[in-house]
């Protein structure tokens, strides 16, 4: 589990930055990016969704 938790940079010490992590020719590392930002978007809706719910009642 303290796999996922560590950040990408903790993880894959080589990429010096983000845009190099994220735009890197392997493939696999690439889809590690679309992931999380697919993960962030998901938990930023979830949450807008919450707090939006709190504010009607």
């Amino acid at each position: 589990m303290d796999f996922l938790l560590s950040s990408p940079m903790e993880r894959f010490p080589r990429l010096k930055n983000r845009s190099e992590y994220l735009f890197s020719e392997q493939k696999p590392m690439k889809m590690i990016g679309v992931l999380y930002f697919a993960a962030a978007r998901i938990i930023a809706m979830v949450s807008i969704q919450k707090y939006e719910r709190l504010r009607e009642e």
